[in-house]
């Protein structure tokens, strides 16, 4: 995609280091996309990327013995004493991460807390998850828990239907969790659990086996029904009673992430980088080969690629 580059000079202060690349207005929305580049650290290389559900704070997820965090526009190289892989960042810059061995939340002061195992499990801690406040989903051994924010001690989610194990995919900043587990012939169910540890499944849509959930903020969950795990599904929003509310297109078969107001990102064939407004118009996004968060406002992190060296992280906001 050929995008021409034009400076702002009076933004040139506030986006030091930045690029400013607006895109085509969006038919029938009256939206602009304009994309700004985040500054990387001499010798940075980042792959994807987690953000604050506000989009302020972002963190790179690679694996490896560092990661670049930003604030704003603003970065910071962490270093790790091993091998880290963070997987989420919360509204006070709080990483959640994960080594060979254990996971722990670093604070944006530098202050590490290992996340404890929950008593009676075997097998390691692995955090997926971490919302504004510092709460931090994921799994000790094969039972999925919530570390809360301030506690390195875990609290278990029932276990419904008695199934063992299970993916945690997400929470949301009301502490709603997303998880997901295989049944008979390689399926999947999916749960909505609230802050009590109530539990919904995720229902198909009709004909439908199995379910892929990838999102939730807001009691809104997002994901895909399909025949069977083997084939590509439907991507559709649950409620927060893990009914079906609505099929986002087939059009719109890779959804990744949904904020508050219903607006769902991802990807589509030969549309690298989409928006599926709460109202079903679906926008495409120029200037990002791929997305990887929508933040409250509306606003994407994701990343372009000049067709050599590292991947450019690069925000997007949509400018009426």
């Amino acid at each position: 995609m050929k995008l021409s580059k034009v400076v702002h000079s009076a933004c040139a202060a506030a986006l030091a280091f930045a690029v400013v690349v607006p895109g085509a207005a969006q038919a029938g929305t009256g939206c602009t996309w304009v994309t700004t580049d985040l500054p990387l650290p001499d010798g940075a290389d980042v792959y994807g990327f987690h953000a604050s559900s506000d989009g302020v704070w972002v963190a790179s997820d690679n694996w490896g013995m560092q990661t670049v965090v930003w604030q704003g526009n603003q970065p910071r190289l962490w270093r790790f004493r091993e091998q880290t892989i963070v997987m989420g960042v919360s509204a006070t810059g709080t990483l959640a991460a994960n080594t060979d061995v254990l996971s722990f939340r670093l604070s944006a002061a530098g202050v590490r807390e290992v996340l404890q195992p929950l008593p009676g499990t075997t097998g390691r801690t692995w955090v997926t998850s971490i919302n504004a406040a510092g709460d931090v989903a994921g799994s000790s051994g094969s039972t999925i828990v919530v570390w809360p924010a301030g506690s390195s001690t875990p609290r278990a989610l029932p276990n419904p239907d008695n199934r063992r194990g299970g993916t945690v995919r997400g929470i949301d900043d009301e502490g709603r969790v997303i998880a997901q587990t295989m049944i008979g012939g390689g399926d999947y169910v999916g749960y909505l659990w609230d802050r009590d540890g109530n539990a919904v499944r995720l229902e198909t849509l009709p004909g439908h086996n199995s379910v892929t959930a990838v999102s939730v903020r807001g009691g809104r969950v997002v994901g895909t029904s399909g025949p069977t795990s083997n084939f590509p599904g439907t991507a559709v929003e649950w409620g927060a009673d893990g009914r079906i509310v609505r099929e986002l297109g087939p059009l719109f078969p890779h959804p990744l992430e949904i904020n508050t107001s219903g607006d769902v990102t991802g990807g589509a064939p030969d549309r690298p980088v989409v928006v599926v407004r709460a109202n079903g118009e679906i926008e495409d996004v120029p200037g990002l080969l791929d997305v990887d968060h929508i933040a409250e406002d509306g606003g994407l992190i994701g990343y372009h690629w000049p067709g050599s060296g590292p991947l450019i992280p690069r925000r997007a906001t949509c400018q009426a």
